[in-house]
């Protein structure tokens, strides 16, 4: 434990913010997640345009913008997704201190071990593999999920269905009905 603590301070992730009494053995000291130093881009791709928002780690939105995507083919909805990353990057370079993730939400389905995308309601797609793709040009971690999907496991974790074996998650926008199943099994498995 003191090793992955001591590298979680020297990469800036977690800082000491109080020594405790000891109660025998080494004196125990008081951590707390480093939140300001570290932000994150999220993306929703949607049928006609993406939302881009720069967190931090606490979750807290920096700076969000909306952009049409007009662009009906894999490759230049890539082009234009890659250039409206860039330039929103290039206008938050004062709010950002180290980028250390892009996500990607979208309609369709996505392999979620590898990101690639495999299907999108509104354009052809083949096999995109937009983190690929994303982390060649951005230099950090990248992940592609589908929306829902994001939606349900974003509940699982931090939501009402956080204390539950199983769980469905059913989004009724105005047009489109979709829903998910999770099971713990699927999110927690076993060492090996």
């Amino acid at each position: 434990m003191t090793k992955i603590t001591r590298q979680l301070i020297e990469r800036g992730l977690i800082k000491e913010v109080d020594q405790q009494a000891s109660t025998g053995g080494r004196r125990a000291i008081s951590i707390i997640a480093e939140t300001r130093s570290f932000q994150a881009i999220g993306i929703r791709l949607g049928r006609h345009d993406a939302t881009l928002t720069l967190y931090d780690l606490s979750s807290k939105t920096l700076e969000e913008e909306h952009f049409p995507l007009p662009e009906r083919t894999q490759e230049t909805l890539e082009h234009a997704l890659l250039n409206i990353i860039a330039a929103f990057s290039e206008r938050c370079q004062r709010k950002i201190r180290e980028l250390i993730a892009i996500s990607v939400i979208l309609p369709g389905l996505v392999d979620p071990e590898s990101g690639v995308i495999r299907y999108m309601p509104h354009i052809q797609v083949e096999n995109w593999g937009l983190v690929e793709a994303l982390e060649k040009r951005f230099k950090v971690t990248c992940f592609v999920g589908h929306d829902i999907r994001s939606l349900a496991l974003a509940e699982h974790y931090f939501g009402a269905s956080q204390d539950c074996e199983d769980s469905i998650l059913v989004r009724r926008p105005p047009r489109h009905r979709s829903g998910n199943y999770l099971q713990r099994p699927h999110f927690y498995r076993p060492q090996r």
